[in-house]
C-alpha cells in the first residue's frame, strides 16, 4: 500500500488508534528500534502514476475510517 506521500509511522498508528478510541494502548518507545531500520521509508510510485495512470481514490483518513468501520462490523 503506497501513495508516494510520506507519513510517519507513529502518526499512522495514532490516527488508527484514535479512530478505534484506543490511544491509551499506544506505548511509543516500549521496544527499541533496530539499528538497521531506516529513518524513513517512502515508496516510489512514479511508474504507477505515469504508466498505469493510477490516482488514489482515498485519503489516508478516509481509508482508515472505512477500514475501521468494516472491521467493527465483523466484531459485533
Amino acid at each position: 500500500i503506497a501513495s508516494g506521500r510520506q507519513i510517519l509511522l507513529r502518526d499512522l498508528i495514532f490516527k488508527i488508534a484514535t479512530k478505534l478510541q484506543k490511544t491509551e494502548l499506544i506505548n511509543f518507545g516500549a521496544t527499541p528500534r533496530p539499528a538497521n531500520e531506516p529513518d524513513t521509508l517512502l515508496a516510489d510510485v512514479t511508474r504507477l502514476f505515469h504508466e498505469v495512470k493510477f490516482t488514489p481514490s482515498y485519503s489516508i483518513d478516509t481509508g482508515i475510517k472505512e477500514y475501521v468501520e468494516s472491521v467493527a462490523f465483523y466484531q459485533v
